[in-house]
C-alpha cells in the first residue's frame, strides 16, 4: 500500500498538532509542503535514496518522509527551526532511509571473487 503526496503533507500538519483530525488540509498549506517534497524528493533522488514515485509512497518510509518534510516546513508554521538542529535531525532521519533503501534485496545473483 502507499500515500500520496497530498497524505503526506496532511501527516506532515497533523503529527504536529497544527491539524485537528476532523480538518481538511488548506490548498495553500497542501501546496507549500508538497513542494518542499517534490524538491527534497530530487536531492534525495540524487543519493539514490528514492526508489518510490512521487505520488505513491511506500508506508514503510512515510514515517520517515513526515518527519523529515516537517524539519524542513516547521518555520513556516510558527516553529523554530535552528539551522544546526535542522542538520542534525536531517542527517539522523536520512540514516534511517539509507538503512532501509541499502537492505533492499536486487533479486540478482552475486559472484563471488576469490583472491
Amino acid at each position: 500500500m502507499t500515500k500520496t503526496a497530498v497524505e503526506l503533507a496532511t501527516s506532515v500538519l497533523r503529527s504536529r498538532n497544527k491539524l485537528a483530525a476532523e480538518e481538511t488540509i488548506s490548498a495553500a498549506d497542501s501546496g507549500h509542503i508538497v513542494g518542499v517534497y517534490q524538491a527534497k524528493l530530487e536531492d534525495w533522488a540524487e543519493e539514490d535514496l528514492v526508489y518510490w514515485t512521487y505520488d505513491a509512497i511506500p508506508l514503510v518510509v512515510f514515517q520517515t518522509l513526515v518527519e523529515l518534510v516537517w524539519n524542513e516546513v516547521s518555520p513556516a508554521f510558527g516553529v523554530p527551526n535552528p539551522v544546526e538542529e535542522k542538520v542534525q535531525r536531517e542527517t539522523l532521519l536520512l540514516k534511517r532511509l539509507r538503512r532501509h533503501v541499502g537492505r533492499r534485496k536486487s533479486g540478482f545473483q552475486t559472484k563471488a571473487v576469490y583472491y
